[in-house]
């Protein structure tokens, strides 16, 4: 996702089915199920197949590039890549059009 010059550069996540739109800047969000007792930092969908802390996905500058990496926190409630189960811990960078399953819930995202 490009930015004007001298701007911070972002990525985003959009939620399929919803449209809901999360911006994301550098830094560290935990991904879960939107809830009144999920401490997640984007709470994406009331998903009740999805865990209240799911995956913790890092945007960072690396090489003058944006990168975006998306780890699963749990092993009973998995997180999928582009179709693909990754167990908890192992991590998956990602590009633009990747999508992402936590639950029941599917999100792509933009660089």
């Amino acid at each position: 996702m490009s930015t004007p010059s001298g701007k911070q550069p972002v990525a985003s996540l959009t939620v399929l089915g919803s449209n809901a739109n999360f911006i994301l800047k550098q830094g560290v969000y935990i991904l879960g199920r939107k809830s009144s007792d999920s401490t997640a930092t984007l709470q994406l969908a009331p998903d009740i197949s999805m865990s209240r802390q799911h995956a913790r996905l890092a945007v960072q500058m690396v090489g003058g590039r944006l990168m975006v990496q998306v780890v699963g926190l749990k092993d009973n409630n998995p997180l999928f890549v582009n179709g693909k189960m990754y167990p908890a811990g192992q991590p998956c960078t990602l590009k633009t059009g990747d999508t992402l399953q936590l639950g029941t819930t599917k999100i792509v995202l933009a660089i």
